[in-house]
């Protein structure tokens, strides 16, 4: 398999494959998942960005919006694209 640095990205990966492919339920685990074990990665927001467009799509309005409300309250010191 990978290394451990390169599994990381995989795992996004894949979580992003299942959301581009309309695997919308997959997607939902594929981040969560990668959320709870990767707390510390800078891939993280990207993860939580994603998620909340899964939850929009599922229209699970409210949970997307707690979602990205995380990311910001998580990341408030980061200078990423994904935040407002």
């Amino acid at each position: 398999g990978p290394k451990p640095e390169k599994q990381i990205e995989v795992e996004l990966l894949v979580a992003r494959c299942h959301q581009e492919l309309d695997k919308t339920d997959e997607a939902v685990k594929g981040f969560e998942q990668f959320i709870s074990k990767h707390a510390d990665s800078p891939l993280v927001i990207e993860a939580r960005y994603r998620l909340g467009h899964c939850r929009l799509k599922q229209n699970q309005l409210k949970q997307a919006r707690r979602t990205w409300q995380d990311l910001l309250a998580a990341h408030s010191d980061s200078d990423s694209e994904r935040r407002a």
